[in-house]
């Protein structure tokens, strides 16, 4: 295990939602994917948290909506998580939307938020996503 997967195992178990999503998580290669999700845009966008005007979609997000629930629980965001292999049952995380099904399948949504895409896992080309997800976000505000 390298430095920095040591460092996000040592955040994630430092989280006041730990608790909550250790049912989601079942080794440390998942956590320090999500994580890993995390910092990638917490560290590279210039997005707040605490903005609930923000939406993020995960996809290929696996069978748990691993990092969907991460980003649902730090943040005020409204974080839909899509995969065809998705496990559909109520994790009793607020602001988590789940699809079991491919991006090219997903419904016609309409977001009204900022929108961040990440792909953890997918299978499915940036294109597809793209094509997908375009014309979909009406920004009202920032």
């Amino acid at each position: 295990m390298n430095a920095l997967e040591r460092k996000y195992l040592s955040e994630f178990w430092g989280l006041q939602c730990a608790q909550q999503l250790f049912p989601l998580f079942p080794n440390p290669k998942e956590v320090t994917e999500s994580m890993s999700c995390f910092h990638a845009v917490w560290d590279n966008l210039d997005v707040d948290l605490r903005d609930d005007k923000v939406s993020l979609v995960v996809v290929g997000d696996g069978n748990k909506p691993r990092t969907a629930a991460l980003f649902a629980l730090r943040s005020k965001w409204d974080c839909t998580s899509i995969d065809p292999l998705m496990e559909i049952r109520d994790w009793g995380i607020r602001r988590l939307d789940l699809y079991n099904c491919k991006i090219e399948e997903f419904p016609n949504t309409v977001f009204e938020n900022r929108l961040i895409i990440v792909l953890p896992h997918s299978h499915a080309k940036m294109g597809w996503v793209l094509d997908k997800l375009k014309n979909r976000v009406i920004v009202t505000g920032k």
